[in-house]
Formats: structure tokens, C-alpha cells, sequence
């Protein structure tokens, strides 16, 4: 049996004896539900993990390839050095070298994180036993954020002439 509207008055119907009524506490309103605001702060707080963890991410990369640039220079201005002086230069003697701004920080100055290394080997005479060569090579190295070891390597043949 359907039920029928008897009467409207107001805000107030009436339905088959029974009295329902809008009161201003019951009528829908243009907010928003206690539930609604807790699922969107967590939605957002979703979000924004996400994009802390990324900007994390971010400065790491951004500070390894710093290092790996500075590591770089440093090395390369080290086999800069070593190919201009003379072939009988005491840098160039066959041993381990270390440099004496070790550990070093990006322009070569004392107090860093960067370790700079050379090895000369080899004074063999070529095929008609004139020419020397000696093998050059430079090691950077650098353990810094993170407790890994990090180094580049730059190996240079030089001649006596």
C-alpha cells in the first residue's frame, strides 16, 4: 500500500498521520561533513609525503652530481698539471703521490671532503729505446653524503718529450 501526502503546511508535511519535519538542524546545508574534511586532509597529506619525499630525492641527486662535478675538475686539473711539468718533475717519480691539500674542498684548498691520489708507473723505453713513457693515474676521491666511497679515475700516458 503506497502511502499518500496528506497535507503540506510550511515545513512541516504530514503523511498519513505522521508528522515529519525540515527543521533548520536537518536540512541540507552547503558545508561539508566531518567524514569529507577527514578524507581530504588525508588525501592531502597523501600528496604532500609524496612531494617531500621526491624534493628528498631531489637534493640527493642534485649534491652527488655536485660532488661528481667538483670531483671531476679536480682530477682533470691535477692531469693538467702533471702533463705540463717536465718528465723528470718530482711528481712524476714512480710512486704513490697524495696531495699535500688533502683532504681538499672544490677549488684544491685545505679542508674538504675530497681526496686527490696520483700513481706514476712504468719509465719503459719505446721500440727504439729513446722515448719514455710513464702511465699517470689520477684518483679523486670523496665519501661524502652518505658512508660510500665514491672516486673517479683519470689515467694519462706521458712521454719525455
Amino acid at each position: 500500500m503506497a502511502r499518500k501526502l496528506v497535507t503540506h503546511r510550511n515545513d512541516h508535511v504530514v503523511c498519513l498521520g505522521r508528522g515529519f519535519s525540515l527543521s533548520p538542524l536537518h536540512q541540507p546545508s552547503g558545508g561539508f561533513s566531518l567524514v569529507e574534511v577527514v578524507i581530504a586532509i588525508g588525501l592531502f597529506a597523501i600528496v604532500l609525503l609524496g612531494g617531500a619525499a621526491l624534493l628528498k630525492t631531489t637534493i640527493q641527486a642534485n649534491v652527488a652530481n655536485r660532488n661528481l662535478a667538483t670531483a671531476t675538475f679536480l682530477g682533470q686539473d691535477k692531469v693538467e698539471y702533471l702533463k705540463a711539468v717536465p718528465f723528470s718533475h718530482p711528481d712524476l717519480v714512480e710512486i704513490f703521490h697524495a696531495d699535500l691539500n688533502n683532504p681538499m674542498d672544490a677549488n684544491g684548498d685545505v679542508g674538504g671532503v675530497f681526496v686527490r691520489e696520483w700513481t706514476v708507473s712504468g719509465s719503459n723505453p719505446d721500440l727504439d729505446g729513446i722515448n719514455q713513457l710513464k702511465t699517470i693515474t689520477v684518483t679523486v676521491s670523496w665519501s661524502w653524503p652518505e658512508p660510500l666511497d665514491h672516486a673517479v679515475n683519470f689515467t694519462l700516458v706521458k712521454d719525455d718529450q
